[in-house]
Parts: structure tokens; C-alpha cells; sequence
């Protein structure tokens, strides 16, 4: 679990720094450019001269897979924190034992600043990644390479909203073993706090 915990923190780091890029292009062309063809001159050793469109449609693209990374990465470790209280639930059945390593132990008395980051990483964050992927293509010129971070863009904000739906909402009353529930049912439990 610690390593997932800790994929999930470079990953954090990796969206931060694109947003920072893609913030930088959007407020200073040229600088962002200059950083840009810098960091690849250090990295690769010779001036590499590469048009802005396809430095922006490739930071773009990175953008995404970044953040495609990150959603399931979050996703993949909350739903490990209900298997293991399903297992630990499970011993405690079997056994005298009361097991509660991180599954019921993790949620009672969580402190009140967690809870603030917790509504930070699943609201906050999730908007933030949408807004600047949204912003940076709003000032795009349209030409060829417009339509494809176009596609881009409203992946990551597909990508976001769905993510936003899993973490926050209850998405188990929209599937199939619910189909005997009233449509107005599913959508009033769907937006039921989420335990």
C-alpha cells in the first residue's frame, strides 16, 4: 500500500509541474518555449529547435497521460482500503481477534485536517486539472494541431468529471443491480454522501 502511496505522490508532482508549464505558456510564450527547449538541450546535449505547436500538443498529450495515471492511480488505492476492510472484516468473522489495521482503524476519528485535504484531492484538484487544460486551449490559435489537443482536452475533463463521479458520489446505484429502482431513487442515492 505504501508504494502505491507513493507512486500516487510523484505522480501529484508530475501533474504540478505540466500545470505549471502549460500555465507558463499560456502567460509567457516565449519563456515557456526557452525552459522548454533548455531542459531538452541538458537532457539530449545539442540546441533542438522545435516549432511551439508541437511543444504545446506534446506537453498537451503528457498532460493527459499524467493525469490518466493519476485518476487510476487514486481510484486503485481507494478501492484497496475497502478490500482490505472487507478482509479484515472477514478474520475478524473467523477469528477472536479484532483486526483493524487499516481499513476501519484508517476512517475512525479522522482528524478534521485530512478531511479538508481528502475534499482538496477529490474536488479542488480535479477542477484545477480540468480548468487549466480548458483555459490553455482557449487561447489556442485553431489550426491542425488545435483539433488534436482539442481531443485531448476534453479527455482530461471527461477524465475528471468521471473521477470526480467515482470519489465523491455513489456510482454502485447507476449499474445493473439496481434495476428495479425507480430512476428518481438511483439519482437521489447517487447523491447521497459517499462512506
Amino acid at each position: 500500500m505504501r508504494q502505491e502511496v507513493n507512486k500516487r505522490w510523484h505522480l501529484t508532482l508530475a501533474i504540478v509541474v505540466s500545470m505549471l508549464f502549460l500555465a507558463l505558456l499560456i502567460v509567457d510564450e516565449s519563456e515557456g518555449i526557452g525552459l522548454i527547449t533548455g531542459f531538452l538541450k541538458n537532457q539530449y546535449g545539442n540546441e533542438i529547435i522545435i516549432k511551439f505547436k508541437y511543444i504545446n500538443t506534446a506537453l498537451i498529450y503528457t498532460y493527459l497521460i499524467i493525469v490518466m495515471a493519476y485518476y487510476q492511480k487514486n481510484i486503485q488505492i481507494e478501492r484497496l482500503y475497502g478490500y482490505i476492510h472487507k478482509v479484515e472484516n472477514k478474520l475478524n468473522e473467523n477469528n477472536n481477534i479484532n483486526i483493524t489495521r487499516e481499513g476501519e482503524e484508517y476512517l475512525h476519528c479522522y482528524p478534521f485536517m485530512l478531511t479538508v485535504v481528502d475534499r482538496i484531492y477529490k474536488w479542488l484538484f480535479p477542477v484545477l486539472i480540468a480548468f487549466v487544460a480548458i483555459y490553455k486551449i482557449t487561447v489556442e490559435e485553431v489550426s491542425v494541431v488545435f483539433w488534436m489537443d482539442l481531443i485531448a482536452v476534453c479527455l482530461i475533463v471527461l477524465l475528471s468529471v468521471l473521477y470526480v463521479s467515482y470519489m465523491c458520489f455513489n456510482e454502485e446505484y447507476l449499474h445493473k443491480e439496481h434495476k428495479d429502482m425507480k430512476t428518481t431513487s438511483k439519482i437521489c442515492n447517487f447523491f447521497k454522501e459517499k462512506n
